[in-house]
C-alpha cells in the first residue's frame, strides 16, 4: 500500500524508497534524494559444495543517481565483476583468493570511474576442534563501495570438549588499513545448548 503522497512535503518522493541525505545527525531529513538500483546478474558456480568451489558473476544497470557528477535526474550505469576460489593445500591448509571490480560511468557527462578488491586468505585447520586463518586484502581505485587501502587480520579459534570456545582475533578484515588491535574472548558455556 502507498501512503497518501498529499502527507509527503512537497516535492519529495515515497519516504519508502531508498534515498541518500547530505545532512549531518540531527538535521532536517526531509525530502531525501531517491536512488536508482537496477542492476542484471549473471553468477556461474563450478564445484559449490566442495572444497574447490569457483564462483564468478557479472552485473550492470543503472545505479544510484549522480554518483559521479550526473545530473539530478541521471543515475549512473555501473559494472560489477566478481571472481572467488579457493583450494585445499596440501593436509591442513585451504589458499583462497576473491578479486572484485566496480567500473562506473556516469551517464550525463561520460565521467568514468573504477575500484578493485584483492583478498588472499590461508586457513589451516588445526585438528577437529581449532582453526586458524590470516587474510590480507587490498582495494585501490576510486568510486567503487569501499575506501581504498590494504589491511592485513588474522584469526584463531579454538572449542574445548566441555562446549567452551576461545577466539583471538588481530585486526579486522573489513577495515581499510590494519588494525593494531588484539581481542581475546572467551566464551564459557554452562547447562545446555549454544547461547546458553
Amino acid at each position: 500500500m502507498n501512503p497518501d503522497p498529499a502527507a509527503f512535503p512537497l516535492g519529495c518522493d515515497d519516504p519508502g524508497l531508498p534515498r541518500t541525505y547530505f545532512t549531518g545527525f540531527s538535521s532536517n531529513y526531509q525530502c531525501g534524494r531517491t536512488d536508482t538500483f537496477n542492476l542484471f546478474f549473471i553468477p556461474v558456480g563450478y564445484g559449490d559444495g566442495t572444497p574447490s568451489p569457483v564462483d564468478a558473476s557479472v552485473g550492470y544497470g543503472r545505479f544510484g543517481h549522480g554518483l559521479l557528477g550526473a545530473s539530478d535526474n541521471d543515475a549512473d550505469w555501473v559494472h560489477l565483476y566478481s571472481l572467488s576460489f579457493s583450494r585445499p593445500v596440501f593436509r591442513v591448509f585451504s589458499l583462497g583468493f576473491e578479486w572484485d571490480g566496480t567500473y562506473e560511468r556516469a551517464l550525463s557527462n561520460g565521467t568514468r570511474d573504477a575500484q578493485f578488491l584483492r583478498r588472499l586468505s590461508l586457513s589451516a585447520q588445526l585438528g577437529t576442534d581449532s582453526n586458524f586463518t590470516l587474510s590480507l586484502r587490498g582495494i585501490n581505485g576510486n568510486g567503487g563501495f569501499a575506501i581504498p587501502g590494504t589491511n592485513l587480520a588474522a584469526a584463531f579459534h579454538r572449542r574445548f570438549r566441555s562446549g567452551d570456545e576461545l577466539f583471538l582475533n588481530f585486526g579486522t578484515p573489513a577495515a581499510s588499513a590494519t588494525l593494531d588491535r588484539f581481542i581475546v574472548k572467551y566464551l564459557f558455556r554452562f547447562g545446555g545448548d549454544a547461547g546458553t
